[in-house]
């Protein structure tokens, strides 16, 4: 029996840290226990102070608060390979909609990374390659890209965004809320009016506006320190940028990070998928900032595809595990001293491997029989 769950909003503003920073911090708990009807949901019970404490708590202990909420993790290289390999399966940014890309970006990543049920499947655009390897090269897994309303009227576009929700997630996302154009504070209206009820409380959303008075230089400082450990984690982030020369604004996502700057998903082309936020100096300001903390155990992802020439089909997991096939590495190649190719006798996936070396005078690999005959000592593995 599906137990009663009732959701509480709490949005704390004007709140200073260090007395030129302010932040309005978007969580929710519950006031009801659960079944396991909701899988994610806990009991809480906060006064205001205590509300305003925890709040205060998240902003001051960051990493202590993002490692209390992950139950999984991802490296930040996988991060940064995702985004800069989603070339084209991202929605398209049309009449201002560049939050909503940002958004359907970011629940693909947690659909690839953390749990395949957050997007369904027949949302899902998912990349076939030949062995798994080539994970680092294909175009990443997303959701469909349609430009075909690209100069359309935002009347025409709405329509045209309903009647294509239930195949397109970027349409899916703008129909499902009143306004094209949404601000960091609406992230977790987005995520919770497309996601399935029982992942109400699978993510913690905290939003970081700077104050107004603070200089760019200090809103970019603070931005990349707060974006840098989520990235850390594996947590992407979505920046606010502004242009104040020409009051311009957008959306993008960083996903890595250097000592001078964020990189950035742009959502515009297949070649801005990792430049500088204030990239040809198209935005040089960085305003807020929205973390979304996914705080579910992993499931397993079908999302990489692996097709071989023979028809053998089965799937890749990012975690890393393969779906629907167990390897069966039982022919060895030489290739040289560093080691060989194990083959898988099923579908023939390679995969390299050290030696096993045995042996007193001459070292020998048991597996595919190389032979150290020089004096030199190599080390049984």
């Amino acid at each position: 029996m599906l137990a009663m769950m009732l959701s509480v909003v709490m949005i704390m503003s004007n709140m200073f840290y260090n007395s030129n920073f302010s932040t309005k911090t978007i969580l929710v708990h519950n006031d009801a226990s659960s079944t396991e009807d909701n899988i994610f949901s806990e009991d809480l019970y906060l006064s205001d102070e205590e509300y305003s404490a925890y709040s205060l708590n998240i902003i001051q202990n960051l990493p202590l608060i993002l490692n209390e909420h992950l139950q999984y993790s991802v490296s930040s290289v996988k991060l940064r390979r995702y985004f800069e390999n989603l070339t084209e399966n991202y929605g398209a940014n049309i009449t201002k909609t560049c939050g909503y890309v940002a958004l359907g970006s970011m629940l693909t990543y947690f659909d690839t990374y953390w749990d395949d049920r957050i997007v369904p499947e027949k949302y899902e655009v998912n990349p076939s390659m030949s062995c798994i390897s080539d994970v680092l090269e294909v175009t990443s897994p997303g959701s469909f890209y349609d430009d075909t309303l690209l100069n359309s009227s935002e009347l025409l576009y709405k329509a045209e965004c309903l009647r294509t929700s239930d195949v397109n997630l970027h349409s899916l996302l703008v129909s499902q809320n009143s306004s094209l154009s949404i601000s960091a504070y609406d992230t977790e209206e987005v995520f919770k009016n497309f996601l399935a009820s029982s992942y109400d409380n699978a993510f913690v959303y905290i939003s970081y506006e700077f104050d107004s008075d603070l200089s760019t230089s200090q809103k970019n400082q603070l931005a990349m320190y707060y974006s840098s450990l989520a990235i850390d984690r594996g947590i992407p982030v979505k920046l606010s940028l502004y242009n104040p020369s020409r009051d311009r604004r957008h959306s993008v996502v960083a996903h890595s990070y250097s000592a001078n700057t964020l990189y950035c998903h742009f959502g515009w082309n297949s070649s801005l998928t990792s430049v500088p936020f204030n990239y040809d100096g198209y935005y040089s300001e960085i305003y807020a900032l929205t973390l979304v903390v996914p705080r579910m155990p992993h499931y397993h992802s079908n999302n990489y595809v692996i097709e071989h020439e023979d028809g053998f089909k089965y799937f890749y997991c990012p975690c890393p595990e393969t779906l629907g096939h167990t390897h069966n590495f039982s022919t060895y190649e030489e290739i040289d001293e560093s080691g060989h190719l194990a083959i898988c006798s099923t579908c023939n996936e390679e995969n390299m491997e050290p030696h096993m070396l045995t042996g007193e005078t001459y070292k020998t690999c048991v597996k595919c029989g190389w032979t150290n005959y020089f004096d030199e000592f190599i080390p049984i593995m």
